[in-house]
């Protein structure tokens, strides 16, 4: 079962917010803590809308940032570094009256995940993954040749308009945004929901926003933003002594598997 399934009430949506947004690991050499912050970008953006916001978004995986995500009893906020596969979120998941905190950071190719609460893990500890094993899932935050995850974004969109300076609107296919586990659950409602996005003066992604409304009334409206660019980025690895290996079980858990 996955993360969402964990707390009552939670159904299919509560993880789309990480999903969308490509929240997990990828594989670079260093495996110790570090520090990055990159330059931003200086390339002009295309006349077409679409090439437009598909240059906006994969500035993304040229600098820094931090990033806040929110849908119906999902809230994650972090910060990031793609071109060092450094980043550290953290989330909490709510419904029912129940909650569930996720911490995560990766460093390179490794993710160390806590979160209380969760089958088969011991309170207070890490858990240390390979971040391939994580590969399709809600933490995959720097997805293989692709460390923002904005190609999976924009492989999602048609119908792209330039609505006026910096505003941007288009439908967007959830199901090519997920792993096929995932997309199974969503069906075909899910392939055509209205999507808007903004882009800031240099060109750059600054927020996306996914209507739901129209498929399922309480799954609201899942938003993300993306601020601070070229901030420094620092994300050091738990102590040793806090961390463990993830079990076969609770990676396939985590990833739906």
């Amino acid at each position: 079962m996955r993360i969402r399934r964990l707390i009552t009430g939670l159904g299919v949506l509560s993880a789309l917010a990480i999903t969308v947004a490509a929240c997990g690991s990828g594989d670079a050499g260093d495996s110790g803590g570090a520090t990055g912050s990159a330059p931003p970008a200086t390339s002009a953006a295309p006349a077409d809308p679409k090439e437009e916001l598909t240059a906006a978004a994969r500035k993304l995986n040229e600098t820094t940032m931090k990033m806040t995500l929110e849908s119906v009893g999902t809230t994650s906020t972090g910060s990031l570094d793609p071109q060092r596969k450094l980043g550290e979120m953290t989330m909490k998941v709510a419904a029912a009256g129940r909650s569930l905190d996720i911490q995560i950071r990766t460093i390179g190719k490794d993710v160390y995940l806590q979160a209380d609460g969760l089958p088969g893990t011991e309170g207070g500890k890490w858990l240390e993954i390979e971040g391939s094993r994580l590969a399709g899932s809600s933490f995959d935050v720097f997805p293989e040749d692709d460390p923002a995850g904005t190609n999976r974004l924009l492989n999602a969109l048609s119908d792209v308009k330039k609505d006026g300076p910096g505003q941007f609107s288009a439908t967007i296919d959830l199901n090519k945004t997920s792993n096929p586990n995932q997309a199974a659950q969503l069906g075909d409602k899910f392939k055509a929901l209205p999507f808007k996005a903004t882009v800031d003066d240099e060109g750059r992604l600054t927020s996306t926003e996914i209507d739901i409304t129209s498929v399922e009334a309480s799954a609201g409206k899942t938003k993300a933003t993306y601020s601070d660019f070229g901030t420094t980025v620092t994300v050091e690895p738990p102590p040793a002594g806090d961390t463990v290996p993830a079990s076969d079980q609770v990676v396939k858990m985590l990833t739906g598997g």
